[in-house]
């Protein structure tokens, strides 16, 4: 989590910037001092903030601490600008909605898999028994944004045999239907188990592609496993670039 997009591929979580995260990090304002207090609440912060004496140069630091915290949300606000002209951007969605993506702008196949070509290749087309070599990233769109694989971030793209049966179906669809140099968004809907990793965990890795890392192995386990969430919460949001067809 870099090639032209004429949409953000993830657009990010709302980042949740601080002014300091430990408490001697803090400016010495009597306000964030009664903040860090468990459970405080308004009436109590006002009550510490009228019985707390105000140290020499607190304004102006506390004045320097929301600069910062401006700073820091400026640079937020690049960040996401600069994911709608770079791809794959390596920040998470938290949701379609939240990203942006309308539900409209994705076409849904006959095996109920919905596809968006964000953009159209001009290579050849992948025929069955072609190897083909893709990155790809995704992110657990239904529940919490979090992040599975981002294969550009350590440019170890993906491969497998077109037809095999080597990789879920919705990846076997999704490719199948693309040119070389293109890039398509899909969402695999929870409601549809038949199209992404089997749910029963023995047998969930048979098929590729298997996140690199522990923690987007274990962020698609939660919500695959998690007996909590609803089938919709399980729903997948994957990004695929087809970078090269090998005969």
């Amino acid at each position: 989590m870099m090639q032209s997009l004429t949409a953000p591929l993830f657009t990010p979580r709302p980042f949740e910037i601080a002014t300091c995260t430990r408490r001697r990090h803090c400016p010495p304002t009597r306000r964030a001092h009664a903040m860090h207090r468990p459970g405080a609440s308004t009436a109590t912060i006002n009550q510490v903030t009228a019985r707390i004496p105000v140290a020499p140069g607190a304004a102006q630091q506390s004045n320097m601490a929301d600069s910062i915290s401006m700073s820091r949300r400026s640079f937020a606000a690049a960040a996401v600008a600069a994911c709608a002209v770079t791809w794959p951007c390596a920040v998470p969605a938290p949701s379609l909605a939240a990203a942006g993506v309308s539900a409209a702008s994705f076409t849904t196949t006959p095996s109920g898999l919905r596809v968006e070509d964000i953009r159209e290749g001009t290579g050849a087309r992948p025929q069955a028994g072609d190897r083909v070599v893709i990155h790809w990233s995704g992110y657990t769109s239904g529940y919490q944004g979090k992040r599975i694989e981002n294969t550009s971030t350590r440019d170890d793209p993906f491969t497998f045999v077109v037809g095999k049966g080597q990789v879920i179906p919705a990846f076997e669809e999704a490719v199948a239907g693309m040119k070389v140099g293109g890039i398509r968004r899909m969402e695999v809907d929870g409601r549809r188990p038949e199209l992404g990793w089997p749910r029963n965990r023995n047998d969930r890795y048979s098929q590729g592609p298997q996140p690199h890392d522990f923690d987007g192995q274990r962020a698609l386990d939660f919500v695959l496993d998690n007996p909590t969430l609803q089938d919709f919460n399980r729903t997948l949001l994957i990004d695929i670039k087809l970078l090269n067809i090998r005969k």
